[in-house]
């Protein structure tokens, strides 16, 4: 859109530069003769002007749009902090039991609004446990992450209030013995996690291979 708009302003430019040329012609007899308020030479300063304006609007134009932020990158508003695997739960009690915990802390100014993620694997990566599942945990306390401490509560959605941290656990395969998933986490082959967020009504996605 943006070389669509500039190729416009371009040819209303030639246009009229075109036209102030064919007005210029015509009006130099007269001005030649000292008419320079004559109807000829009037036409002819107001395509100049015409031209001189649709230059200086396309000028500013573009140094205005050069100099527009940035657009807002996903991973400057959350940091992925940590990402571990539990240690493979044998308790038959416990239905997910190849976990991936990827704790996050919110850098921004703003509220997040944190929504279901996605995990995307291509050949060679780690599928998930079916059916697939994934929980968020808010920190107790602003910090308290360092000291493992979490709500009880998992959560599909949360909200995350500016320096505040969670984390998300993700069910993997299980057909996959722990020292596999190792080192597949050692050499970021595991799969890519998708997480869509809300900031001040603006959705973003933060994506990281691990």
């Amino acid at each position: 859109m943006s070389w669509i708009a500039n190729k416009g302003q371009v040819i209303q430019i030639v246009l009229a530069a075109a036209s102030c040329l064919v007005a210029g012609i015509k009006a130099w007899p007269e001005l030649k003769g000292n008419e320079f308020l004559s109807l000829g030479a009037i036409l002819f300063y107001a395509v100049a002007l015409l031209v001189i304006v649709l230059t200086i609007r396309a000028l500013v134009g573009h140094a205005n749009k050069s100099t527009l932020p940035a657009p807002v990158e996903a991973q400057h508003i959350l940091k992925l902090l940590s990402a571990t695997l539990d240690p493979r739960a044998t308790d038959p009690g416990i239905n997910y039991k190849a976990k991936l915990w990827c704790v996050f802390t919110n850098q921004s100014d703003k509220m997040v609004k944190v929504f279901s993620p996605k995990w995307l694997t291509v050949e060679g990566d780690v599928g998930l446990q079916s059916p697939a599942v994934f929980r968020y945990q808010l920190e107790h306390t602003l910090g308290s992450w360092r000291q493992g401490r979490w709500d009880k509560q998992e959560l599909k959605t949360v909200q995350v209030e500016p320096g505040q941290s969670f984390r998300m656990w993700i069910g993997l395969d299980t057909f996959k013995p722990h020292e596999y998933l190792e080192e597949k986490k050692r050499t970021v082959q595991l799969g890519t996690l998708i997480v869509p967020i809300r900031v001040d009504g603006h959705e973003y996605t933060w994506e990281e291979r691990l």
